[in-house]
């Protein structure tokens, strides 16, 4: 690829993340057997709910253990939503009437039948606010509705007695009820990734650890480190790369353990007499992605593959399309974005590109954000010779939970002039920044703002974070205990 053509696409690169970073997003799908879309500003659902069934939206796997959502409660209002310990604020409402059978099969790729629904038609609100934090409620009846979490669709029943909840709840001056916080502490398992070195004319292995930084209110920060990658479902999993070396072939594949029955999903290893590496980008609690290089032999290459899959089936061939997270507007974005990046090439350096591709991209960090990226191969998926271009996506929280940041990138960078990458909590408890050889840990007070010094500097190993998943209250004090039985502190280096 030439000079003129890098440059235009740093152009092309910086114009789509100007509009990404700003706030922009494709509007949900409305499908054909949505015709009719009424919208209302109001919550049309009594105040209380408990508990009651759990089915999984997963076409794969249908294990639930519902012991998990026990006592879960929920408190909807035009003004707050509260489902367990999260919270929305003055929430956006639409509403709209859906076939029951078509909706499913089109949206989750699964039989409404296989998750307890009888009704032809039901209600669906859409639940969003300003921070990216998105729901939908099914009403099936007056005194029956289910919500969508985590890829498990959660049924509730009313209630009028909120001792049948875990939602403790007081009211304000003004008599309209308000989330009593448990505990004020904030915590994030930060997943990393240390990239390969060349032994010779052979890649090393990538790293992963998991550092667990958590901070009460007004108490001292707490560091761990635990080996892999840590991260929470409906109980706590970790995600390695297992690699088999013999005298012609290098083989990696993703393992995935669940450290509560000790049981395990793998990817299948080739059979054939060629080497294959992989590259975590991203995790989550039901996605992670994935870069991939197949070779004839173990001298390095290009990571030809991208993939993002579902964390209960990790195999490649089983990998997600766009289309699985944004639906069919999803790959109209996806081809819009790979054309013009096309178009900005010399028509020479375009010649053997393939075709576009929904199921080939990744998630990965941008400038303190989660983007997606789409790459093209060539028809010799052994030439270095690709194109990978960013898609202007939005927060997905069927994808990722939280990825708001507080200050903004620019605020960051006139902190910290040589930052790479940055987090922040849901609260205003503290921020961390990454620099190419440390992590640097920020207060945040309750305005945002980072102060003038960091509570503590993590040195690092040329590691990118492919992973960020934050506790709230009591949470922080569970998820501490679960990192503290296999992890280790870690030595603040202020």
């Amino acid at each position: 690829m030439g000079k003129k053509s890098n440059k235009l696409y740093v152009i092309l690169w910086v114009l789509l993340m100007s509009i990404t970073l700003g706030g922009c997003s494709i509007s949900n799908t409305v499908l054909a057997i949505d015709e009719t879309m009424p919208r209302t500003p109001k919550l049309e659902l009594a105040p209380y709910w408990v508990f009651d069934s759990a089915y999984s939206l997963n076409p794969d796997n249908h294990d639930i253990d519902e012991d998990y959502f026990n006592g879960l409660g929920a408190y909807l209002s035009n003004e707050r939503i509260i489902i367990g310990t999260d919270s929305i604020e003055n929430p956006n409402l639409k509403a709209m009437q859906v076939k029951t059978y078509e909706y499913f099969l089109t949206r989750y790729k699964i039989s409404p039948s296989e998750v307890g629904l009888t009704e032809d038609i039901v209600a669906v609100y859409t639940v969003t606010d300003a921070k990216g934090f998105s729901e939908r409620i099914y009403k099936l009846s007056d005194e029956k509705i289910a919500i969508e979490r985590n890829n498990v669709l959660l049924y509730f029943n009313q209630t009028d007695h909120l001792q049948e909840t875990n939602i403790e709840l007081s009211t304000d001056t003004l008599g309209n009820p308000v989330q009593k916080q448990p505990s004020s502490a904030n915590g994030v398992l930060l997943g990393l990734r240390k990239d390969r070195v060349d032994l010779n004319g052979i890649p090393g292995e990538a790293e992963y650890r998991t550092l667990w930084i958590a901070k009460p209110k007004d108490e001292p920060l707490e560091i761990y480190e635990v080996e892999d990658i840590l991260f929470p479902r409906n109980v706590f999993y970790k995600m390695s790369v297992e690699r088999q070396e013999n005298v012609d072939v290098t083989r990696e594949s993703i393992v995935i353990k669940n450290l509560a029955d000790g049981s395990e999903v793998r990817e299948t290893a080739s059979l054939d007499m060629e080497s294959r590496l992989s590259d975590i980008t991203f995790v989550s609690n039901d996605y992670f992605s994935v870069r991939s290089g197949i070779y004839s032999n173990r001298e390095f290459g290009p990571m030809q593959f991208y993939s993002t899959r579902n964390i209960s089936n990790p195999q490649y061939d089983r990998r997600i399309g766009i289309t699985d997270v944004f639906g069919p507007e999803g790959i109209n974005v996806m081809e819009t974005a790979a054309k013009i990046a096309l178009g900005a090439q010399k028509p020479e350096e375009s010649v053997g590109l393939v075709e576009i591709k929904e199921n080939s991209f990744i998630l990965k960090r941008y400038n303190g954000r989660w983007i997606y990226e789409g790459r093209i191969n060539s028809e010799d998926s052994l030439e270095d010779k690709h194109l990978t271009y960013p898609m202007n996506f939005g927060d997905n929280y069927r994808v990722y939970r939280y990825d708001n940041l507080t200050p903004r990138w620019s605020g960051i960078v006139s902190l910290v002039p040589n930052a790479q990458d940055a987090v922040s909590s849901p609260d205003a408890f503290f921020a961390i920044i990454r620099t190419k050889s440390k992590l640097l840990v920020y207060p945040k007070d309750e305005n945002g703002n980072l102060g003038a010094d960091p509570l503590a500097t993590i040195p690092l190993d040329d590691e990118e974070i492919i992973m960020h998943e934050w506790a709230l209250g009591d949470f922080v004090g569970e998820w501490s205990k679960v990192v503290k039985q296999s992890g280790r502190p870690l030595d603040l280096f202020k």
